[in-house]
């Protein structure tokens, strides 16, 4: 017996969206609602919560409900207009034409002027590549040809792909891999902007601490670490509401993962790696000596709280900019900027001990941190 509790069918259209629900009981019941309208975000969801007898806004209870089907003509409308985003179709080389081609067939046989219909895609990438009915390798895949395709499929202001690769429905392998080679440019702003959201630290991080550093008496800066131990708690608490998704499951058809010894080996595993050490390494050792030392040299504490914000903001900051820089000069360029610009750290705090100093440097750290880390953290995932 099927599990009890309220169903849903659901039809969303361009215009209205039509649910068809059956109580418990068996009742059948309708609603039908505008698929777009400022009173709600989904039109969907507010049918479910309207006919559940829910507040707006309040969850559904997963418990009452025992399915939801939905179809939609949205897709097909969009199809029909050419309202979709402009789509870069990547098929096997020899087989560009085959959908414009079509089957050849005339629905009027003797007719002199062929009228085809227009192809939902823009543009055609023919990569080199081939696998046989039997999975059987009879060309690689050209990554670079394919990498640079798709590079001027981007430039051309293209920002969806098909991948339609011969006998890809069995053997997905080099389907896969070009839907990774598609999004590499993305990983580098995804990366960057993922520590951007550092920036509110470098503010809230040092007024925290000035704020709390004597809440506890006789124990100088013990009430910023409790500060802190709370900010954890509810970071940790927040991450636990968060559904992540899961990034272990493998492509059916697809290469068996590697063992980490051979992802090791490459030279691109042993560059990222020793990238992120000397950053972090760096960044650790002179962002922690630094406030010490101002403290010994009769610093007070709003100078060393303005040092470490631009600290903070040197470190993130970059980063609403560095997957651009990525993409636009190389991973190993913004790299080799950022260990210049750590050398450049080092080389003022050899020169005094002055207020400008410790700022200058420790701006020179955040940034040089952000584009070593960033940098090699992207390079990480080509490997």
């Amino acid at each position: 017996m099927g599990r009890q509790g309220w169903r849903f069918w659901i039809d969303r259209g361009g215009t209205f969206t039509d649910v068809v629900a059956q109580r418990p009981d068996g009742q059948l019941v309708a609603a039908k609602l505008l698929s777009e309208s400022p009173r709600y975000r989904d039109a969907a969801v507010e049918a479910i919560r309207s006919l559940l007898e829910l507040a707006p806004g309040e969850p559904i209870p997963s418990a009452q409900v025992a399915e939801v089907k939905m179809g939609t003509t949205v897709a097909t409308n969009a199809l029909l207009q050419r309202r979709g985003t402009p789509t870069v179709l990547i098929t096997t080389k020899g087989f560009a034409d085959a959908l414009r081609i079509g089957y050849q067939t005339r629905p009027d046989l003797f007719a002199l002027d062929i009228v085809l219909p227009d192809v939902a895609y823009s543009r055609v990438i023919a990569v080199s590549e081939r696998l046989r009915a039997d999975g059987t390798v009879e060309r690689p895949l050209d990554e670079d040809d394919a990498r640079q395709q798709l590079a001027a499929a981007r430039r051309e202001g293209m920002r969806s792909a098909a991948i339609v690769l011969m006998h890809g429905y069995r053997y997905p392998a080099h389907e896969a891999r070009l839907a990774e080679i598609a999004t590499e440019d993305y990983r580098s702003r995804a990366i960057s902007l993922v520590l951007a959201g550092g920036v509110m630290a470098g503010f809230a991080g040092p007024w925290i601490a000035s704020s709390t550093r004597l809440l506890v008496a006789n124990a100088e800066f013990a009430g910023s670490y409790a500060a802190m131990l709370c900010l954890y708690l509810a970071s940790a608490l927040t991450l636990g509401f968060i559904r992540f998704p899961d990034s272990a499951s493998q492509v059916s058809g697809s290469a068996a993962p590697r063992p980490l010894s051979a992802v090791a080996r490459q030279p691109a595993y042993v560059v990222a790696l020793l990238a992120s050490v000397v950053a972090y390494g760096s960044m650790n050792l002179v962002m922690a000596a630094t406030p010490l030392a101002m403290q010994a040299r009769a610093f007070d504490a709003d100078q060393i709280s303005f040092v470490i914000t631009c600290h903070i903001l040197g470190m993130f900051a970059p980063a609403f900019v560095t997957g651009h820089l990525i993409r636009r000069f190389g991973v190993l360029t913004v790299m080799l900027w950022g260990a210049l610009l750590l050398a450049g750290c080092v080389v003022i705090n050899l020169q005094g001990e002055t207020n400008a100093n410790f700022w200058v440097s420790l701006t020179l750290l955040g940034v040089g941190w952000n584009f070593l880390f960033t940098g090699g953290t992207t390079l990480l995932t080509t490997t």
